[in-house]
């Protein structure tokens, strides 16, 4: 039931920020940018995001960078995982994809 309970909060979070279906965009030929492509100066730092993150996602997480967003991939299971894509510049979480969504 953890699972359910987080797949539900994060779920949540995504429709409070207007996120769902239309979060994806349409798919591309190539791989899919879900943060617009901006200077590393104007970045906020990874520890930044790690905090932000770890306020909203009660698991522990792996912060990398994908398809120009921060990229916090996190283990629900062994058979669930959720990506959760931060833009770079705001900080604010602009995408999120669980292992039954496409990942474009």
């Amino acid at each position: 039931m953890r699972k359910s309970a987080l797949l539900t909060a994060i779920a949540l979070f995504a429709a409070v920020l207007g996120l769902g279906a239309a979060a994806g965009g349409p798919a591309s030929a190539g791989e899919e940018v879900v943060c617009a492509a901006q200077p590393k100066e104007k970045w906020v730092s990874a520890e930044v995001v790690t905090r932000k993150l770890a306020q909203l996602i009660d698991k522990e997480f792996v912060l990398g960078i994908d398809k120009g967003c921060y990229e916090a991939e996190v283990v629900v299971n062994d058979s669930t995982e959720i990506d959760v894509y931060v833009d770079p510049v705001t900080a604010e979480v602009v995408k999120i994809r669980t292992d039954g969504d496409s990942d474009s």
